[in-house]
């Protein structure tokens, strides 16, 4: 996803498209970012699993209709399969999506721990990792 993230992040890290504040840094963006690509991801998993039920239906009835052995049962099959497969991909991109917001959640967490950590200990200097 590229372009202007349109979610405000609130404190705590809630997000909300209606309130709050925009992101501030550069890993509150990435948040920002990951938590709509999950959004999208989710949405196209919704989508594929519907697909795949409608043509799993649509199989078991041609095989209702004119039997297993039929060319209509096969190709309803091969619908299911390719319709299936999809799911699967939806599957493996929503997965995806979770793992980089879990990501960006570790390193919003890891900037905010930097920053509180350089409040509390003046002359910290966080660059040097943490060496003075």
């Amino acid at each position: 996803m590229s372009g202007r993230v349109d979610v405000y992040i609130l404190p705590g890290g809630a997000m909300a498209p209606w309130g709050g504040r925009r992101p501030a840094t550069a890993c509150e963006e990435q948040y920002a970012r990951a938590l709509s690509a999950h959004a999208v991801n989710r949405s196209r998993m919704v989508d594929a699993t519907q697909a795949e039920a409608e043509a799993r239906k649509a199989c078991v009835a041609a095989i209702a209709e004119h039997g297993p052995c039929s060319v209509e049962a096969d190709a309803a099959r091969r619908r299911w399969d390719a319709a299936h497969a999809r799911t699967l991909d939806a599957a493996a991109r929503l997965e995806a999506a979770t793992l980089r917001i879990q990501r960006a959640m570790d390193a919003w967490a890891s900037e905010v721990a930097a920053r509180e950590y350089a409040r509390a200990v003046p002359g910290a200097d966080m660059d040097a990792g943490g060496a003075t």
